[in-house]
């Protein structure tokens, strides 16, 4: 069933329709890697559970995303890549798109619990993606990694940027407006800031 345009949930506090969100890898022992990458990495597993019948686990880094088969490498180095993941707003408009402009898509939509979907997509060069869209049914902690919980979202503006929607939300919003402004985080080397979704 397709999902009208007015009801799409954009994640990360932004109205970007697609995000790449994670690598996906092969790993011939996920507890050995997951330990890897939270001891050199401050890596966090964000949920480990079953799809399509093998053991995968979402892990954050920072604000970039992997994820794990718990299956053998098809060899070694880029062999242990299996795909990008591309988090999409409007999954079957997007495929409906792709298939007529012929691109290679060898399966349709695949459903998943929660009310999501995916579907692979062949790019140049052989790099496979998945093109995916989380379910509005998810449970919370997964809702929150794919960008749609409470917690701040860093989105890269200029300073000045920065400084007229402080401006412009303090006038609006003159109670509020002190509170906004204590929120934003400037970071000096990313130019960077980040506000809480109650806020808007």
């Amino acid at each position: 069933m397709t999902t009208p345009e007015n009801e799409w949930q954009y994640p990360y506090g932004t109205k970007q329709r697609y995000h790449l969100q994670h690598v996906h890898l092969f790993a011939s022992n996920v507890d050995a890697t997951i330990d890897f990458y939270r001891t050199w990495f401050d890596a966090k597993v964000t949920w480990d559970g079953d799809v399509a019948g093998a053991r995968n686990v979402f892990i954050k880094v920072g604000i970039g995303a992997i994820h794990l088969y718990d299956q053998l490498p098809r060899g070694g180095g880029k062999k242990a890549v299996h795909h990008l993941g591309m988090q999409v707003v409007g999954i079957d408009e997007l495929y409906e798109r792709m298939k007529a402009a012929s691109l290679h898509i060898p399966n349709p939509i695949r459903r998943l619990g929660g009310g999501g979907g995916y579907f692979m997509l062949g790019a140049p060069d052989g790099v496979v993606i998945e093109v995916f869209e989380p379910g509005k049914l998810r449970e919370p902690a997964v809702r929150d990694y794919y960008g749609f919980g409470d917690e701040p979202v860093d989105i890269a503006l200029p300073r000045d940027t920065i400084a007229d929607l402080v401006a412009a939300h303090a006038a609006s919003t003159p109670a509020r407006g002190h509170r906004f402004a204590k929120q934003l985080r400037f970071s000096n080397s990313r130019r960077a800031f980040a506000f809480s979704r109650h806020d808007r």
